[in-house]
């Protein structure tokens, strides 16, 4: 596959396997990694399977005018810094549809995970396709999906129904000419259906875009959250310590880390008890008492509900 097709719209840092219609990459990140399985369709159309675990990932600085990029988000969030100041984020079941130069260069994941599909475009190779004997390379209006991308700007995201979505690649043995064949009709599906949908509606009811004041503000609070665990700060401190309503804090930090305040804490102190629990011998007292519950009971309750076990028995379960 031609590397140098890849690596205009994708910021490599090792080829990991080329074939000639695909390829497997290293992405550059930062702290983390990320992994790319990219197919080649017809009028040098690039289909990507990402999954990341990192903090960002450096898109690079080339941003074409040209260039239609759709991403599929599966799992994860990402957050995009767009060409406005504006800051956009996506998760799953999100499909956000922008011209490359829309983008800036840097795409970050506030969950410090991203799994999903990104497409590009080239617009102008498949113009010159509709000109050529065979016909056109992909269904659906381009040109309309173009106008509307310019006209309602890159700050909304397109919500996908399960039968559209399911970009899933097929078992283990499907051939290379036969992904690239389910990828085409996939695609074509898609862009059908980005043509008809209502796009002025959404923008009106659900944009997904923030100032980078409020992005800032909402990181503000998860640092705030995060730096001690034993303390446990009402919404109304948060709200208060960050100039913002109660209400506003909680939509704003549920589109930012796809959680509610709440639940986002909760999850977080079970992931730290998990760690503490494999990686110390500290006793469980003394491990509630680091994640702010008042005794061991309570925590007892609260881990075995996340993850099935008591932590006695998450602790001891490979050590019997």
């Amino acid at each position: 596959m031609n590397t140098a097709l890849i690596r205009q719209s994708f910021h490599i840092e090792k080829i990991l396997r080329n074939e000639p219609l695909h390829c497997e990459v290293l992405l550059k990140c930062e702290k983390g990694s990320g992994l790319a399985t990219v197919y080649r369709l017809p009028g040098d159309t690039l289909v990507a399977f990402f999954d990341f675990s990192a903090q960002a990932y450096l898109i690079g600085a080339s941003r074409r005018e040209q260039v239609l990029e759709i991403n599929y988000c599966t799992d994860g969030r990402s957050e995009h810094v767009l060409s406005d100041g504006s800051v956009q984020f996506i998760g799953p079941g999100d499909c956000s549809v922008t011209l490359e130069s829309q983008h800036t260069g840097r795409a970050a994941f506030p969950q410090g995970r991203y799994r999903g599909v990104g497409i590009v475009i080239d617009l102008v190779k498949q113009e010159a396709r509709k000109q050529e004997s065979y016909g056109v390379a992909l269904g659906g209006d381009l040109d309309l999906i173009v106008e509307k991308c310019r006209r309602f700007g890159s700050d909304i995201a397109v919500p996908l129904p399960a039968s559209i979505a399911g970009f899933t690649p097929p078992e283990e043995g499907f051939s290379e000419e036969l992904m690239v064949s389910y990828l085409q009709l996939h695609l074509n599906e898609l862009l059908l259906y980005l043509q008809t949908y209502p796009m002025e509606k959404l923008k009106e009811s659900a944009p997904k875009t923030h100032s980078r004041r409020e992005a800032e503000a909402i990181k503000a609070v998860r640092r705030q959250m995060a730096e001690d665990l034993s303390k446990r700060p009402s919404l109304r401190e948060l709200a208060r310590a960050h100039y913002m309503s109660e209400t506003k804090l909680k939509r704003l930090f549920k589109e930012v880390y796809g959680k509610p305040p709440g639940r986002y804490m909760a999850d977080l102190r079970m992931d730290r008890a998990k760690a503490l629990l494999d990686e110390t011998e500290l006793p469980v007292s003394e491990i509630a008492g680091m994640l702010g519950f008042s005794g061991s009971g309570n925590f007892s309750v609260a881990f075995k509900a996340a993850h099935g076990m008591s932590p006695r028995e998450y602790r001891n379960r490979d050590r019997r």
